[in-house]
């Protein structure tokens, strides 16, 4: 990992925790839930914690442009031209926070070249945070106590970044061997006819198949952690809510499979959605048995379904 990135990710997980403890004091109350025009759900915490970001990356790399889910959108024309830039979720799995199951994150990716090389998600209920730079992903935990710990200098990101990494552990965490059992990882709020049918295809060629449901991205966190092998979305998602765990997966052995003609998700296209996908770990990136079934779902799939709708 070069100084530059690594400055960049020290800042990254900063601001990610941070901003973590600024949803966590919206979280604590009874807040209220406003609608946007696509009707998804937006809360004080979204704001609060897009302007904690958002602060401080432009205040930490002012060259570095930020585009995030909740602030204004540059034009794809000045946007096509930006060599790197920031791709903030702010806080993805509203309905996750509304619902209090603890299964949101903050999501803060750097892309270059129409690839993230750089990510972390935060989960802040659970005081644990994923990230990715370089040739490796960890994960570490006990965010709040090290925020303690470092309170004599409150604003040094490599300072706590230092803390944050002596406690992290290397992903995978867990290597299945080739005959364990299956997991298959559902969007707890967000399924299809098409989601159900890719999950019904796998259930019956693999002979021992669990299904867990989860929301945000940790449903990307758990397959990097080795923990979960499958997780289908053959529904919408934006690329502020894949980018981080993305480079996460990818440098824990695994990787997303999109289900177009490239065969992987770019990152800042003109419109910002992403193709429907199948995300996997290490140990399914090479299946030859899901390799084809994901062949026989593309060629079944219900008509007329749109790989971006």
């Amino acid at each position: 990992m070069t100084g530059m990135l690594e400055e960049m990710l020290a800042c990254a997980i900063f601001s990610a925790v941070l901003a973590g403890e600024k949803i966590l004091e919206v979280y604590d109350t009874d807040f209220t839930v406003e609608y946007k025009d696509d009707d998804s759900p937006l809360t004080l915490a979204d704001k609060r914690s897009h302007e904690e970001i958002v602060s401080r990356l432009q205040i930490a790399f002012p060259d570095v442009p930020v585009v995030s889910e909740e602030g204004k959108k540059s034009a794809y024309g000045k946007r096509k031209n930006y060599k790197k830039f920031w791709l903030v979720d702010p806080l993805d799995g509203t309905k996750d926070f509304i619902e209090k199951n603890g299964e949101f994150t903050v999501n803060i990716a750097l892309v270059e070249k129409e690839h993230p090389v750089l990510g972390v998600v935060h989960i802040p209920a659970r005081d644990t945070v994923f990230y990715a730079a370089g040739s490796g992903s960890w994960k570490a935990e006990g965010l709040r106590n090290i925020l303690r710990e470092t309170a004599s200098r409150p604003d040094d990101a490599g300072f706590f970044f230092r803390a944050v990494f002596c406690v992290s552990r290397k992903l995978p965490l867990q290597r299945k061997k080739p005959h364990d059992s299956l997991v298959i990882m559902k969007s707890r709020f967000h399924t299809s006819d098409n989601t159900q049918r890719f999950i019904d295809m796998l259930e019956q060629r693999f002979p021992d198949t669990g299904v867990v449901s989860s929301g945000s991205a940790t449903k990307l966190c758990i397959l990097a952690e080795g923990t979960g092998d499958v997780y289908p979305r053959l529904v919408p998602t934006m690329e502020w809510d894949t980018a981080a765990g993305d480079v996460i997966l990818k440098n824990a052995g695994g990787c997303i499979l999109a289900l177009d003609s490239t065969g992987r998700i770019r990152y800042n296209k003109r419109v910002l959605r992403n193709p429907w996908f199948v995300a996997v770990n290490g140990r399914m990136r090479d299946d030859v048995l899901l390799r084809s079934i994901v062949d026989e779902f593309m060629e079944q799939r219900i008509s007329g379904s749109d790989l971006y709708l």
